[in-house]
C-alpha cells in the first residue's frame, strides 16, 4: 500500500483473529484483501495482545504463507 499524497509507505492493518500464548504462531486477519483471503501469521512470543486488537504490521511472504513483522497496536 502506498500513500499517493506524500509517497510514504503505509503498513497493512488487521485484527488479531486467533491468539493463544501456548502456540508458536497466532493469526492476524487483514482488514483489506483482494480475491483470496490469506491470513497473516506471527510468532506469539514476539508480541502480546488480546483477541480483537487492531494492529499494523509489515508482511513477508515465504512459501505461500504471509508472516507479520514489526507489529504495533493501534
Amino acid at each position: 500500500m502506498v500513500s499517493s499524497s506524500s509517497g510514504d509507505i503505509t503498513m497493512p492493518i488487521g485484527t488479531i483473529y486467533k491468539y493463544n500464548s501456548k502456540r508458536k504462531f497466532s493469526v492476524i486477519r487483514p482488514k483489506e484483501w483482494k480475491t483470496n483471503l490469506i491470513d497473516v501469521l506471527f510468532e506469539t512470543k514476539d508480541f502480546e495482545c488480546k483477541l480483537g486488537d487492531s494492529v499494523e504490521y509489515d508482511e513477508k511472504e515465504v512459501n505461500g504463507k504471509k508472516y507479520a513483522q514489526n507489529i504495533k497496536k493501534i
